[in-house]
């Protein structure tokens, strides 16, 4: 039992010093895997068992290798974001569903409809100012 939770522990300090070392803060990191906050700190912190498909999805995110990663064994963890850098810069591509981009395209026209009717607003408005400073 012990060296269970011995093992999560190294694994969740890992996975945080990955985390930090690129920069991302705990709730970021939480989005990227959709996961909870709440659980990500869990893992993390080694008070949860964390599963092999949560372990293969975080290691696929920190662009790192999942047996580096869940390996007991004491790793460099320079050593493991040099490994990374090649699969992050050449071989990451981001994965959204059709569905995410639809929904991210509705939000942009929604967002785009909404600063053009501010736009048209303040034009209204500068003619009518305009129109006063001309009648003067």
């Amino acid at each position: 039992m012990e060296n269970f939770k011995g093992k999560r522990l190294i694994i969740g300090e890992r996975i945080t010093l990955l985390r930090e070392a690129n920069g991302w803060v705990l709730g970021r990191f939480a989005s990227k895997l959709r996961m909870t906050i709440a659980d990500c700190l869990a893992i993390e912190n080694g008070t949860v068992k964390i599963s092999q498909s949560q372990l293969t999805k975080m290691a696929e995110v920190l662009c790192v290798d999942v047996d580096r990663l869940g390996s007991a064994k004491p790793q460099n963890i320079d050593e493991m974001l040099a490994d990374s850098l090649p699969k992050f810069a050449y071989k990451r591509k981001p994965r959204y569903t059709l569905i995410e981009l639809e929904d991210e395209n509705e939000r942009l026209r929604t967002l785009l409809r909404k600063k053009e009717s501010e736009i048209a607003t303040l034009q209204q408005k500068l003619i009518v100012v305009y129109k006063e400073l001309n009648n003067r």
